[in-house]
Order: C-alpha cells, then sequence, then structure tokens
C-alpha cells in the first residue's frame, strides 16, 4: 500500500496552500479533530454493496477451478475413450470384424449351395434316354436336396449380413458418440477455462484494489522522540509495533514521516532530514526514503510487539523551526487482507545549529554519535505530543485535517487501496 505517500503530499500540499486552507476553514470550524477522525473511518470502511466480497470471489474461484479440472479430466477421458474405439482390438471392433467374416463365409456358402443345385440340375438333364426309373429319382432327389441347401445358406447368409451390419452400425455409432463426446469435452474445457480466468482475475483485481481496514487495533507509538531537535545533531528512537487485532499479522510496515517548516510563510524544510531505520537486534541502517515505509516487521502474533530503531539526521544549516513526526503502520496478509492504523502526530522544536543547547538526555532508541534530546514527549513511553507544544502545531495539525477533508474521496480510498 502506497497511502501514507498521498496523505503526506497532501498534507504538505494544505501546509503551503493558505488558500486551500483557509477556503476550508468553515468545514474545520464547525467539525473539531475527534468529528473528523471519525469522518475519515466511516468513509474508510463505507463499502460497495453490490460488490462481491473477497469471500465469495474466493470461493468463486475455488469453484471456477473446480469445474476447470473436472473439464479437463472430461476431456482426458474422452480422448481416452477416442483412442479405445478406434483400435482393433476393442471388443465392438472385434465383435464387428468376427461377424463381417460370418457374413463373408455365408455368402461363401450360398455360392457353394447355387453351383451344387446348378450342378445337380445339370446332371438331372444331361441323363441319357436309357436312365432307368430309379437313375432319374435319384437324380431328382439331388436337384431337390440342392435347393433346399441353398434355401438355408441363403437364410443364414441374410442373418449373417444383418448381424454384420448391426455389428458395424454398433461400432461406427460408438465411434461417433466418443468423437461428438471429445468435441463437446473440448469446447466445455474451453468454456471452463475461460471461467477460470475470468474469476482469478477478478479475484486478483480484488486482492490488488481492495479497500483496506482501518484498525486501531494495530498501534504504533514512539518511544525515545524529543519535543526539540537542533539541527547538525542526530535524535535515536524507536517505534513500538503492537497487534492487539486478535488475528497474525503476516507482513506489517511502520511508517514515518519528518515535516517541518519555518518562518511567516511556513517555508517547508524538510529536505534537511535524513531519517534511517534498523531492525530490532540489527546494527544496519537504511535510509528511508520519504513516503515509503520504515522497514517491516512480521508475522506478528496476536499481542506480540516488535521495535523498530529509527535515527533523525538533521542537517547542520538547517533553520529553526516547527515540526511534526507523523507516525503509522500498515499491514498485508497472505489471505489478501490489509488494514493500517490513523497516523500519529508528535510536535516537536526545530532549533538552529549554534543556538541554546538544551539539556541533553541519553538516547535509548540505538547508537549516535550525537544526542540533542531534552524532555521527550510524554516520558519515555512516548506518549501523543500535547496540542500547543509549539506555535507551529496547531497549522501543522489543521493542515492535516483540512487534507483529510477535502480529499476523503480520493486520499483515503488510495489509501487504503493495496497496489502491486
Amino acid at each position: 500500500m502506497k497511502l501514507r505517500r498521498i496523505l503526506a503530499t497532501a498534507v504538505v500540499a494544505a501546509v503551503t496552500t493558505p488558500a486551500v486552507l483557509f477556503t476550508a476553514g468553515t468545514a474545520l470550524a464547525e467539525t473539531g479533530p475527534a468529528e473528523l477522525r471519525t469522518t475519515v473511518r466511516d468513509a474508510a470502511t463505507t463499502a460497495d454493496d453490490d460488490s462481491p466480497s473477497l469471500d465469495e470471489l474466493r470461493k468463486a474461484a475455488e469453484e471456477a477451478r473446480k469445474a476447470y479440472d473436472a473439464a479437463l479430466a472430461r476431456k482426458a477421458t474422452a480422448t481416452e475413450l477416442v483412442e479405445a474405439v478406434t483400435k482393433d482390438d476393442h471388443p465392438l471392433a472385434v465383435a464387428a470384424a468376427d461377424a463381417r467374416k460370418e457374413a463373408e463365409a455365408a455368402k461363401k456358402a450360398v455360392e457353394a449351395a447355387g453351383t451344387a443345385l446348378a450342378d445337380a440340375e445339370t446332371a438331372l438333364r444331361e441323363l441319357p434316354g436309357t436312365a432307368t426309373d430309379e437313375e432319374k429319382a435319384a437324380a431328382e432327389a439331388k436337384v431337390a436336396e440342392a435347393q433346399k441347401n441353398l434355401a438355408e445358406a441363403g437364410t443364414a447368409s441374410d442373418a449373417a449380413q444383418e448381424k454384420a451390419g448391426a455389428a458395424a452400425t454398433k461400432l461406427e455409432d460408438a465411434r461417433v458418440a466418443a468423437a461428438r463426446e471429445l468435441h463437446l469435452a473440448t469446447v466445455a474445457l474451453a468454456d471452463a477455462l475461460a471461467d477460470k480466468e475470468a474469476a482469478d482475475e477478478a479475484l486478483a483485481d480484488a486482492l490488488a484494489n481492495q479497500e483496506c481496514a482501518v484498525d486501531d487495533d494495530l498501534t504504533s507509538v514512539a518511544k525515545g522522540l524529543p519535543e526539540k531537535i537542533t539541527a547538525g545533531t542526530s535524535v535515536d528512537f524507536t517505534v513500538t509495533v503492537t497487534n492487539g487485532t486478535g488475528k497474525t499479522l503476516d507482513d506489517v510496515n511502520p511508517f514515518v514521516f519528518f515535516h517541518a517548516t519555518t518562518g511567516e510563510d511556513y517555508d517547508i524544510v524538510d529536505e534537511h532530514f535524513t531519517l534511517e531505520w534498523a531492525g530490532e537486534g540489527s546494527s544496519d541502517w537504511a535510509e528511508v526514503i520519504e513516503g515509503t515505509y520504515a522497514g517491516s516487521v512480521g508475522p506478528l502474533k496476536p499481542g506480540a510487539a516488535e521495535d523498530v530503531k529509527l535515527r533523525l539526521t538533521v542537517g547542520a544549516e538547517a533553520p529553526a523551526g516547527e515540526g511534526t513526526a507523523y507516525i503509522a503502520a500498515d499491514y498485508d496478509n497472505a489471505d489478501g487482507s490489509c488494514g493500517g492504523n490513523l497516523l500519529t502526530e508528535y510536535g516537536f522544536d526545530l532549533l538552529a545549529a549554534g543556538g541554546p543547547a538544551p539539556t541533553p538526555t541519553p538516547s535509548t532508541g540505538g547508537t549516535t554519535t550525537q544526542t540533542t534530546t531534552v524532555t521527550p514527549q510524554g516520558g519515555t513511553n512516548g506518549t501523543l505530543a500535547a496540542t500547543g507544544s509549539s506555535s507551529a502545531l496547531p497549522q501543522l495539525t489543521a493542515a492535516a485535517a483540512t487534507a483529510v477533508a477535502l480529499g476523503a474521496g480520493a486520499v483515503l480510498v488510495a489509501r487504503r487501496r493495496r497496489t502491486v
């Protein structure tokens, strides 16, 4: 989620654009910080009732996957059937071949019976005039026997031909049915694949663009952050992220953003800040690019807490001014759920180098070459700085509220959407 970058940019824009700020003055006068925060939460948690939920999309994707698997199995079965029914050793093919052979044998039997009848009739006709009555009777009996045999052979041949035809038709019907099933299975597989891809895409889009929850059960508290910071020095502090959501958070990203202004025109001096982070128990520091996260912790089990060490270095040329540190945390889970808490503001005075030196107190957040901390805000527990601790803090707080009020439709939606 790149929601913090957008929100931080909106805050800076509001601070440096008095016209925009005062245009929203009436709304701010009528709506206090608590009401604004409630409005923000309501806007952030409002969803389109007509849109399917993630659970519904996951169920649809799973059902589409099962349908695709079934279609794939159907095509495999149909392919095997086509291959089997076209082989000569298939039972129907064997039966058709046997019936065809029987029909051919029966046909030859008819031909043989016909030849025998012709021979018997020829022998009867060619009897000599001197043939006895017994010889004539014997020749006539052979003709009658041959006629009977021919009739029986014809009947058997007709039956064999009919049987062969039926067997051939049965085989052909089976092959046509198998081919038709393969065609239907292929079409069904293509349709199932299209449905699966559509369901997967819908789920992926929803996961990539889902609205993340505003969840203050996830807390991010700065500890050891002073109320005054002098130019040309470094400050070490920690942000403790605690999971009070009741569920394991797979990936938790702390967000820390420093902003300060100087002079009556509230000129921005953020370019003098360099922020670095290191994981708990690590001495390797990495720079936090403005608008990005200060590292990552997790998985974070319910009730678990983890510290992220931070080091703010202020350039020696930084002018005196007033500033605010914005602290928050976001999470992303493997199941696609995501969320984050609301920004907490810590105000501080930015002192010019060479100015009155505050009484330093040792840093408890890690090693540092210089310490410039004075009375830590809220003690070592790092509680939220009291409103009015610096003259510019009301301006910054109002600017932040203005940014939220002006951008409730754009900033919050962008904040709560995951980008890939």
